[in-house]
C-alpha cells in the first residue's frame, strides 16, 4: 500500500515538473518582440536632438537631424560621421547609440542613412518577424525582429517624415535586459522623429 502511494506521488511530481518546464519554455516563445498597442507617456523623459557635425570640418548639416526622448539613466553617445570630400565618401550613416547606465552591450542605435534602400537585406530575410510600429493610431514604421543566440535583434525602419534622409533604429539586447526594460526601450524607439 505504501509503495503505491509513493509511486503515485512520484508520478504526480513528475507530471508537475513537466508542466512547469513546458510553461517556462512557452513563456520565452511568447516573448513579445513588438510594442503591440503600448500607450506612450513621456512625462519623465528628456528630449535629445541630434544635429550632424562633420568630424573633420566641424560643420553642421541641419538636413541631417532627428530627435527622440529617453528616460533617466540612459546614456547617449554620438557616433563619428563625416561629409563627402575629394578624398573620401561621406559616412553611410550617422547617429547615436543609447544604452542603460554603463551597459554598452545592450544598446539601441538610432541613425540617419544616405541610401533609401538601406535595410533591404533585413526586410527580405524571412527569419525576421515583421510588425508595424503604431504610435497614437499612426503607422510610424516597420519593425523586424528575431531572437538569435539568446539576443533580441530589432530593426525599425521609420516612415518618411519631415526628414530628408531615412531614419532607422537597431538594437541588440540580451533577453533578460529586454524583458526588464522593454517599456523604456519601446518608448525610446517610438519617440524617434
Amino acid at each position: 500500500m505504501k509503495r503505491k502511494k509513493v509511486k503515485s506521488l512520484t508520478l504526480s511530481l513528475e507530471i508537475l515538473l513537466i508542466l512547469f518546464l513546458l510553461l517556462t519554455a512557452c513563456r520565452d516563445n511568447n516573448l513579445s518582440l513588438s510594442p503591440g498597442s503600448m500607450k506612450y507617456d513621456y512625462k519623465y523623459y528628456s528630449n535629445y536632438t541630434y544635429v550632424f557635425v562633420d568630424k573633420f570640418t566641424h560643420k553642421k548639416n541641419e538636413q541631417k537631424t532627428f530627435s527622440f526622448k529617453y528616460p533617466k539613466g540612459w546614456i547617449i553617445e554620438k557616433e563619428p560621421a563625416w561629409e563627402a570630400s575629394t578624398e573620401k565618401e561621406s559616412s553611410p550613416e550617422w547617429g547615436v547609440v543609447v544604452y542603460k547606465d554603463n551597459d554598452r552591450e545592450n544598446r539601441i542605435g538610432i541613425y540617419g542613412v544616405v541610401s533609401p534602400s538601406y535595410g533591404n537585406q533585413i526586410k527580405e530575410d524571412k527569419s525576421y518577424i515583421k510588425s508595424d510600429l503604431i504610435v497614437d493610431n499612426f503607422k510610424k514604421g516597420e519593425v523586424y525582429s528575431k531572437i538569435r543566440d539568446d539576443k533580441i535583434e530589432l530593426y525599425v525602419f521609420y516612415e518618411s517624415s519631415s526628414n530628408i534622409y531615412p531614419l532607422f533604429a537597431v538594437a541588440a539586447l540580451d533577453k533578460d535586459f529586454y524583458k526588464k526594460f522593454r517599456n523604456e526601450i519601446w518608448h525610446i524607439i517610438a519617440s524617434v522623429q
